[in-house]
């Protein structure tokens, strides 16, 4: 579906900006996916060059390896949400309206994502409400700025 098209099924409009389904959760799906495999892949690595097991000091508090990949994160996060939106505004008009919608939505569905995978499901890498929302500061919301900013980036450089 591209601009103008009058298909609402796989459409939700908000005022006079309007979000692609099908591109949106594709979107989505990858970088979240995307950021997910990079940044656990990126703390593992920098347990190795550690000379640390990436499971010794799970707790975030407590974990240096962690750490210092949590610095990373906020730019992984640029790039690949940037690279979605480009994907994503491939199917759906570049406006600044747009932009903010979709930023909008894939923060809040990023973040209870989030809250569901690592606080409320309980395994070797899950954490307190502390653990996630204080501990991490602040890098835990820079990662969320850029989850938010990244298609108003993409719109102000591209669109």
């Amino acid at each position: 579906m591209r601009h103008g098209s009058k298909r609402l099924s796989s459409v939700v409009c908000y005022s006079n900006s309007m979000i692609e389904i099908f591109p949106f959760i594709g979107a989505f799906l990858i970088s979240y996916i995307g950021v997910s495999i990079v940044g656990f892949g990126l703390y593992l690595i920098i347990s190795k060059v550690r000379g640390t097991s990436p499971w010794d000091e799970v707790e975030v508090r407590h974990n240096v390896s962690y750490q210092i990949t949590s610095r990373f994160l906020p730019l992984i996060n640029l790039i690949f949400w940037v690279v979605s939106a480009w994907f994503y505004f491939s199917f759906s008009e570049a406006t600044l309206g747009n932009a903010l919608l979709v930023g909008t939505t894939w923060l809040v569905v990023a973040a209870a994502l989030d809250y569901i995978a690592f606080i409320l499901i309980k395994h070797p890498l899950s954490v307190d409400h502390k653990g996630f929302y204080i501990d991490q500061i602040p890098w835990i919301y820079l990662t969320y700025v850029a989850v938010f900013i990244s298609p108003i980036v993409f719109v102000a450089l591209f669109g």
